[in-house]
């Protein structure tokens, strides 16, 4: 099952609550990544306003200590061949983004 901007938003924000993170440390984050991240920023994905690309979503991952893959939804969960393919991808990027330092 496809996650929604809503979902991926709830999930964020889950997420950065978790890592008792606020809105505005995860901007700060984001920036020290690279983006052009602020707290409205944080606050429009949290919402499901702001679509989050793909390498955001791998740097939110880090930044709040959870695994990129839960952006993919509850079907990731049962492996699936494709998915699997999927998940390695992302851990490529996620290595290469780190060497990219």
């Amino acid at each position: 099952m496809k996650l929604t901007d809503s979902e991926i938003g709830a999930l964020v924000k889950t997420k950065r609550e978790e890592s008792l993170m606020s809105q505005v440390d995860l901007a700060h984050h984001m920036r020290a990544s690279g983006y052009k991240w602020s707290q409205a920023t944080v606050w429009s994905v949290e919402a499901g306003e702001r679509t989050l690309r793909l390498n955001e979503a791998v740097d939110i991952a880090e930044h709040c200590g959870f695994k990129a893959a839960e952006f993919l939804g509850s079907s990731f969960g049962k492996q699936q061949p494709a998915l699997r393919g999927v998940e390695m991808s992302i851990k490529a990027l996620q290595e290469l983004a780190e060497k990219l330092r």
